[in-house]
């Protein structure tokens, strides 16, 4: 008798659900990504936010961390599509689900709690303190069906004036039905060469800049940020090119990107380029750390 799992089971216990991915220093470049959020935040609740741009803030960089998180997620994804087949569509977007919806119902069920306690307890917290205007939204969040629907099926940004930080997931969960199509696309064996799918994503959104559309809607958004995860899918598809670039001087070079915006004190005002010199930095940063074995073995240990 044969022990081959049948389609059937193949189709619903697929491998992927419960394989890790196997680049461990990721999770703690993520981790350290996730406090520069934090710590930019906090600083953003009584500060004006660009006079954080100094060299001795950079651990401040929090919107330098989303365009790591976005590149990175690109990576992982491109990690768990390797052996992709058609049938097993619904299991990635299941996976997606349940990595991305528990947290983010557990942040906006807090971001209520916490709300509904300040309005009752202590009003006088959630206005006039001397805080940025940012800093007061949410506590203006109006319980609407429009923000009801918004929070429980992330299909746009209506409930995310409860909880500002959770405005990527909604952009990971959508660029999450759309990349195996991408990846599919990307496996093709075309002539044309793979940078090409990035260069048409990169055309169209230069265009949308060109003409003060990019990042106008949410619908924008998502075509500017599947670049990132792009990025991330073609180190992935070229990791063997890639390790030329593991090196202590790469490894310099990453951080002076990924830092730029910081070393010159704010001179970069175009996000466009911005969050392109970002990205690179971003690929260099995880080239190296899955790379480059004395880099790789200190965020191993983190």
């Amino acid at each position: 008798m044969s022990l081959e799992p049948s389609k059937f089971a193949r189709l619903f216990l697929w491998k992927s659900i419960v394989d890790k991915h196997k680049f461990t220093g990721l999770d703690s470049l993520r981790g350290i990504a996730a406090i520069m959020v934090i710590f930019q935040h906090f600083w953003e609740m009584n500060h004006i936010s660009d006079d954080r741009l100094r060299p001795w803030f950079f651990y401040c960089a929090g919107h330098e961390a989303v365009i790591l998180f976005f590149v990175m997620s690109g990576f992982v994804l491109s990690h768990q599509l390797r052996n992709f087949c058609w049938q097993e569509y619904p299991q990635f977007i299941l996976k997606r689900i349940i990595r991305i919806y528990p947290p983010y119902y557990l942040a906006m069920i807090l971001s209520i709690v916490v709300l509904l306690l300040m309005s009752n307890l202590y009003r006088s917290s959630l206005s006039g303190l001397g805080l940025q205007n940012w800093f007061y939204i949410w506590s203006q969040t109006t319980f609407d069906s429009t923000l009801w629907r918004g929070l429980i099926t992330i299909i746009g940004h209506c409930g995310s004036s409860l909880n500002l930080s959770v405005w990527t997931l909604f952009y990971e969960m959508w660029i999450s039905l759309l990349f195996p199509f991408v990846w599919y696309i990307s496996c093709l064996r075309l002539k044309l060469p793979k940078l090409l799918l990035l260069l048409i994503f990169s055309i169209i959104n230069y265009y949308l800049w060109s003409i003060g559309l990019l990042l106008q809607n949410d619908w924008s958004g998502i075509l500017y940020y599947l670049c990132f995860f792009i990025i991330g899918m073609l180190i992935y598809q070229n990791l063997a090119f890639c390790e030329k670039f593991s090196n202590i001087w790469w490894w310099i070079i990453a951080l002076t990107l990924y830092f730029s915006n910081y070393l010159f004190f704010g001179k970069i005002t175009s996000r466009l380029l911005h969050e392109i010199i970002v990205a690179a930095g971003s690929s260099l940063i995880i080239i190296n750390v899955i790379k480059n074995n004395k880099i790789k073995w200190f965020w191993q240990i983190l």
